[in-house]
């Protein structure tokens, strides 16, 4: 599986925003996390394959948060922010 890097640009500010070819991964995972499957590298190519122990991390993160999940909408890209390491 081929990896895509996509690398922000520090602009001298802590947060900035997403990259526009992230929504897409952020809509695929989304859409997995939905159908309760977390085991991202079968949910979206591209996306790089995570351990079993982070898989139940993140089920349990998302399960006790106790809120329920709606797909990504396009229009929440326009607000999505990154920060920079």
């Amino acid at each position: 599986m081929a990896v895509i890097e996509v690398l922000v640009t520090e602009d001298g500010e802590i947060e900035c925003s997403a990259p526009k070819l992230w929504r897409y991964y952020f809509s695929k995972i989304v859409g997995s996390f939905l159908k309760k499957y977390y085991v991202l590298s079968f949910c979206a190519t591209g996306v790089a394959p995570i351990s079993n122990e982070e898989v139940s991390h993140m089920k349990n993160y998302i399960e006790v948060y106790g809120e329920d999940l709606i797909h990504f909408p396009c229009e929440a890209g326009d607000s999505s922010m990154c920060r920079l390491k």
